[in-house]
């Protein structure tokens, strides 16, 4: 299981640090595997704005108790802001009765930058853990494929 995440990671040319894909491989919790790209920014700091297109890979959901789903990502190249630097993100979906999934384009989420990294083992959603960032519309760039590690 290591061994094909890693390999998933060096397909993807992830330039996040060493330590943050080990947290990846960690991570017993990892059920999905879909890849993203941030297109566009509705609303956010300039920092997400600059660095258009944002891609990423989702690798685990999170419930919460009114039913709404939270995505778990971690971007392809992490960035600098507030003296935080941002490798995993959270996405969910901006409008009731949409999805994060399999050939979306260009759907409005919402955007948490992770401020604490025990989120990343967790199985639901801790506000406490995440700082809202953005509102942004993101693209499924997987070819529709939802990749899943079960």
């Amino acid at each position: 299981m290591k061994k094909l995440l890693i390999l998933l990671l060096s397909i993807f040319s992830f330039s996040s640090t060493a330590n943050a894909e080990q947290k990846l491989v960690d991570s017993q919790e990892q059920k999905y595997r879909l890849y993203f790209s941030i297109i566009n920014i509705d609303t956010g700091p300039i920092e997400l704005r600059e660095r258009l297109p944002i891609e990423g890979m989702i690798f685990n959901k999170l419930e919460h108790d009114d039913g709404s789903e939270y995505y778990l990502a971690t971007l392809k190249e992490p960035f600098q802001s507030e003296e935080r630097q941002i490798t995993y993100i959270i996405i969910g979906a901006r409008n009731l009765g949409q999805h994060v999934g399999p050939k979306m384009d260009g759907l409005p989420v919402n955007i948490a930058y992770v401020i604490d990294d025990s989120l990343l083992n967790q199985k639901n959603m801790d506000f406490n853990k995440g700082k809202f960032s953005a509102i942004g519309f993101v693209t499924d760039i997987s070819n529709g494929t939802f990749k899943s590690s079960n």
